[in-house]
């Protein structure tokens, strides 16, 4: 079900219900705190809702789960543009993708079949209102980069051209919409990898498929060559040592966490590993433990 709003005339209602979800009326609901927005859209933007999709097929990732019977994947996607259009095409796709990370949240890390909120994602046309918006609900100092604001649970964007880099920052902050939704307190190690893995892959026609990274590839392959790679065990650790240092040696977690989640997602006795170790405790679910992990992983990079 796609229910697209780009009415510029007439009067047109906003409300959200007891769970948050949004809710659209050309007449003012009784009893509900709504909003007319009729304007607002013919001056900022369109506002789209994702509802109910099916079940999706095999995808190209190793699945835990191969039959399941019970309830289908259901996953809803709320899209606010905020004075910048986009076509339908595009917001298909976005809604595609996401609803494939989804699926496989649910088959291979165990979440629930019926997402418990919708992720949302609001894309601003211009700067100025992107740091308006978290100044005005969060009430503090904006960030500067588009990221998933955990206080309101929705993706914020920012981004006057939407090239295939923009879409995949998009999906990398989905990835985080997604993993909130049942693990707030992961280590960056994970949830920023398993982002940067989504971030370069395509899922189209029920598969999902990791685009080859070649720049990061050399690079992981130097540290390991030069001796500077650490061992594992210390990465997932590393809480404290995620931020920091400038953007170069930020770059570097990124790649280093990005190799580490697409070495645990390439079969399903690493992606059974990787389902206990979100917890921080891979020893007890790594065939051989942590140290059979690290020599594997380094085994696996030089093979890239």
């Amino acid at each position: 079900m796609l229910i697209f709003y780009a009415k510029a005339y007439g009067e047109i209602y906003t409300w959200v219900d007891e769970e948050g979800v949004t809710h659209f009326s050309e007449r003012n609901v009784a009893d509900r705190k709504s909003e007319e927005i009729s304007e607002k859209i013919s001056k900022e933007g369109n506002f789209i809702e994702f509802g109910e999709f099916e079940e999706l097929g095999d995808t190209e990732l190793p699945k835990l789960v191969e039959d399941r019977k019970e309830e289908k994947i259901t996953v809803k996607i709320h899209i606010e543009l905020i004075g910048y259009g986009m076509s339908k095409e595009r917001l298909n796709l976005i809604g595609n993708q996401i609803r494939g990370m989804y699926t496989f949240y649910v088959e291979s890390l165990g979440w629930d079949p019926v997402a418990p909120w919708p992720v949302k994602i609001k894309i601003f046309g211009d700067h100025h209102s992107f740091e308006r918006y978290q100044a005005e609900t969060s009430g503090s100092l904006p960030y500067y980069r588009s990221h998933y604001s955990h206080r309101n649970r929705e993706v914020l964007m920012h981004g006057t051209e939407f090239a295939e880099a923009t879409m995949g920052v998009l999906f990398h902050e989905a990835s985080h919409a997604i993993m909130a939704m049942r693990k707030y307190n992961v280590s960056p190690w994970i949830s920023e990898g398993i982002a940067e893995v989504f971030e370069s892959s395509t899922y189209t026609r029920g598969k999902m498929v990791f685009r080859k990274n070649d720049e990061w590839t050399r690079k992981i392959q130097h540290k390991l060559r030069e001796g500077s790679l650490e061992p594992a065990q210390n990465y997932f650790n590393y809480r404290d040592k995620w931020s920091g240092e400038g953007r170069r040696a930020e770059r570097r977690r990124y790649m280093i966490a990005w190799s580490l989640m697409r070495f645990l997602l390439s079969t399903p006795e690493r992606i059974n590993a990787l389902k206990g170790g979100l917890s921080g405790d891979f020893a007890s679910h790594y065939p051989g433990g942590i140290k059979a992990l690290d020599k594997d992983w380094r085994q696996w990079i030089r093979q890239l």
